[in-house]
């Protein structure tokens, strides 16, 4: 039972942090919120390293910082799309990237592909279709692009997600998860500001108002507890699937909160698409 609830507080704790994350992104603009977002992370994690951090190998810490580039794009995206568009939908898209995750690690890494991630992997395209029925042109990247710029932000998170989470494997398996989850903060923040430094906004950043600085500040608080209940749930290899498949029901928690917060009104076959996706999420989470 204590790791059943480790699964379901991770999910609520990213839910909450993407969901809280939409009004500082239309506020303040995603650039502002991943920099200020991402030192309130840095310095969390930080603090939880000293405890229970330790490994060190120069290489994969090398490594780490260079692919964070990656998970900065990534979010950075999702952060755009929460901030034109509704977050029920914007984030189950986003979330799928597990998908092409699961494909880089058959085609590199010789992992076979088991029947029931076929389906789920079918299943999550099917709802990514599904959710684009809704606009009136015919389905192609650039109709979305044009039609539906948050929908086409999520696509393209979760396609840089794939890659990042891809790559993030070789990291981990060697520092550990507390040392790769401070180092992919580090290397974030360290990009986002350098993209704000060469943008000259840098130097003329100003701190958000009390209203935002409160919103990055739980934004921050949710998405370290998520990390941490998280890769605690996994320690325990028996229940590990079971912490996975539940922490992937992130996306409906944001649909949920979107409804209940911002007030979103999803057409039917917008929440049947987000259920389809969640379902193959879980799906891919079972099967591994």
């Amino acid at each position: 039972m204590q790791y059943i609830l480790y699964g379901i507080f991770s999910a609520l704790g990213i839910g909450f942090a993407n969901t809280l994350s939409k009004i500082p992104s239309q506020k303040i603009g995603a650039e502002k919120l991943l920099f200020f977002r991402t030192i309130l992370t840095t310095l969390f994690l930080l603090i939880v390293l000293l405890f229970f951090g330790g490994k060190f190998d120069l290489s994969m810490i090398l490594f780490s910082l260079l692919i964070s580039s990656i998970a900065y794009i990534a979010m950075l995206s999702m952060y755009k799309g929460f901030a034109v568009d509704k977050i029920g939908i914007v984030s189950p898209i986003a979330s799928s990237y597990s998908v092409l995750t699961i494909i880089l690690s058959a085609i590199f890494l010789n992992v076979t592909l088991r029947p029931a991630q076929t389906i789920s992997i079918v299943v999550i395209i099917i709802g990514v279709i599904i959710i684009n029925l809704n606009i009136k042109n015919k389905f192609n990247i650039r109709t979305v692009a044009q039609s539906n710029k948050g929908i086409f932000f999520g696509l393209v998170a979760a396609f840089v997600y794939g890659i990042f989470f891809f790559l993030a494997q070789i990291p981990t398996r060697v520092l550990g998860q507390y040392e790769t989850a401070f180092l992919f903060e580090l290397g974030i923040l360290i990009f986002s500001s350098l993209v704000l430094l060469f943008s000259k906004k840098l130097m003329t950043i100003k701190l958000p108002d009390d209203q935002n600085k409160f919103y990055i500040f739980l934004v921050a608080i949710f998405s370290v507890a998520s990390i941490l209940l998280l890769y605690t749930g996994l320690k325990n290899i028996n229940y590990a699937g079971v912490v996975l498949a539940l922490n992937s029901c992130a996306p409906l928690v944001v649909i949920v909160l979107g409804c209940i917060i911002y007030k979103e009104k999803l057409t039917t076959l917008q929440k049947i698409a987000g259920v389809v996706i969640v379902a193959g999420i879980v799906g891919l989470s079972l099967a591994g």
